[in-house]
């Protein structure tokens, strides 16, 4: 490593995180001197490690300095080294997972049994603003329960509304998901740090990104479908049609029924009436996984 003044940027490339120095344990707890900027004299205390091809010089710099004096040139080699060390990490996780691949794959497409009826049960309820399920959604987001008056304590409280939310798309949420862990069957391109800012490096930090989105979604999932489905359960209705009779309800008429595998509605509000017929396949209900069978964990755990 040289302390000299570094004056050519050129291709400068980052070491090291930012690293702060234990100014304490020095002689007269002093700075450090910086090559950029000072060498001489005492500078900073927050400094990283960087290489200067120009002339092949190590140096300690000062991560301020090297933004002030290298602006560009230490920026594009900031985006270089995440890129980096996010491709060495991403190596590393697919090494441990990849022999699970099948197994992990297996699990996301086991789901589909589930979330194909559900999601065409949730696309008889409409996904626009005037359609039923957002109508009731925005008047009570979340929500829908019965309060005693005296203990303030919940007598009653609809589950599962979150089957209503515009943003409920378990299927193709599960197919995106699938689609992010099927990553690990196909090996990921040669690439190493010296191979420089190439289509490899690009490469495995898009397929990463997807395949840690969809490790961490998947968990996620399983919970909001073990809600969800709990809406389009006769205590529901049943709690729902309690809370209409009680005065609570933004509709001048609501009656849901569940008979025969199918869910039936017919409502008014100002806004329109509503009349909507869906199937609850018994799919819907099939038993789910564990979120510790969900959940793929790694030996540095999941980022």
């Amino acid at each position: 490593m040289t302390k000299t003044r570094a004056t050519d940027s050129t291709g400068l490339r980052l070491l090291s995180e930012k690293i702060r120095v234990p100014v304490a344990r020095r002689a007269g707890g002093e700075r450090v001197p910086c090559p950029i900027c000072s060498p001489n004299r005492p500078k900073f205390v927050i400094g990283l490690m960087a290489y200067f091809p120009a002339d092949s010089g190590v140096r300690f710099i000062g991560h301020d300095c090297a933004d002030t004096h290298f602006t560009d040139d230490f920026r594009q080699a900031e985006v270089r080294f995440r890129a980096e060390v996010q491709a060495v990490e991403i190596q590393a996780l697919w090494t441990e997972l990849a022999p699970r691949g099948v197994e992990m794959a297996s699990k996301a497409v086991g789901l589909m049994t589930v979330t194909r009826p559900l999601q065409m049960c949730r696309d008889a309820f409409g996904y626009h603003i005037t359609d039923f399920a957002q109508f009731l959604y925005r008047n009570r987001p979340g929500s829908i329960s019965k309060q005693d008056e005296k203990t303030r304590k919940a007598v009653y409280s609809v589950a599962g509304l979150s089957f209503l939310s515009d943003t409920f798309r378990p299927h193709d949420k599960l197919r995106e998901i699938a689609s992010g862990i099927r990553e690990l069957h196909r090996p990921l391109p040669d690439w190493n740090s010296d191979s420089g800012t190439s289509a490899a490096l690009k490469e495995i930090g898009q397929r990463g990104q997807k395949l840690q989105a969809a490790i961490k979604a998947l968990p996620k999932l399983v919970s909001e479908i073990g809600d969800a489905r709990q809406f389009l359960t006769r205590e529901s209705f049943r709690r729902i049609d309690r809370w209409h009779r009680g005065g609570s309800s933004p509709f001048a008429s609501l009656l849901m029924e569940l008979e025969g595998g199918f869910v039936s509605v017919q409502a008014t509000s100002f806004e329109r009436t509503y009349s909507i017929r869906a199937e609850v396949s018994a799919d819907i209900f099939k038993a789910l996984p564990t979120l510790a069978e969900v959940t793929f964990r790694t030996s540095k755990g999941n980022k």
